[in-house]
């Protein structure tokens, strides 16, 4: 298992395939509960009391507007990446289970350039690769940013509601999970190791470089006092 920071929210990461790794079946996917690497830090755009806020200390706002921003960063390996990061703000899906959130992955740019054309990718908006730009402490030249895009149809549903990290690595991209909802978004068991109020998670898969990558996801999160 390789080791992670999350960079907001909580979560975990295991890696599925690479040289010298064990593939992993769905009953250890099921036993799989500790915490490897974790650093949890809730970022807002707006609302937050302070700088310097825990997420277990964290106090929502009356009535939050934000972005919510999650990451994580994965191991230094070529290989292909099954990870959730939990947290608590409901992010309010439509109908379809949709929610509003761009996913960017960093890597660093090879001689060749930057290409963003490998499944589940794509070139991400000006806006969003200033974002990336932003947050990475690596000079814009140095790295590739391309989108995540979000699973659809038969990955979709893989996604929600597999077990065995096998079965959904096939291409990349990211789903929601929401346990809380009525009925579930997705399996509950799937993040049976998220705490205790962290009732949502963004799920990714991801074909990490040999060099590893950062994932930002930045999500809108509706105003809870939007209705009334």
């Amino acid at each position: 298992m390789g080791s992670f920071a999350a960079l907001g929210g909580r979560g975990q990461i295991h890696v599925v395939s690479g040289e010298g790794v064990e593939t992993r079946a769905a009953s250890a996917r099921r036993a799989r509960a500790r915490r490897v690497g974790l650093v949890g830090l809730m970022l807002c755009a707006v609302g937050c009391p302070s700088d310097d806020v825990s997420v277990d200390s964290f106090a929502e706002p009356a009535c939050p507007s934000a972005t919510l921003r999650l990451g994580q960063i994965y191991p230094e390996e070529a290989a292909v990446v099954v990870s959730e990061v939990c947290f608590s703000r409901d992010l309010r899906p439509d109908a379809e289970g949709r929610v509003s959130c761009a996913v960017l992955v960093t890597t660093s740019a090879s001689e060749a350039g930057c290409s963003c054309e490998g499944p589940g990718q794509s070139v991400p908006s000006p806006a969003l690769l200033a974002e990336a730009n932003a947050a990475s402490m690596r000079a814009p030249e140095e790295i590739c940013v391309c989108a995540l895009e979000p699973f659809t149809d038969a990955a979709l549903t893989a996604c929600r509601n597999e077990f065995d990290d096998e079965a959904l690595t096939a291409s990349q991209g990211w789903c929601y999970l929401d346990r809380a909802s009525v009925p579930p978004l997705g399996d509950p068991e799937l993040t049976q190791h998220c705490g205790f109020a962290d009732d949502r998670a963004l799920r990714f898969v991801v074909d990490v470089e040999a060099d590893g990558a950062t994932l930002l996801a930045l999500c809108e999160v509706p105003a809870a006092c939007a209705d009334g």
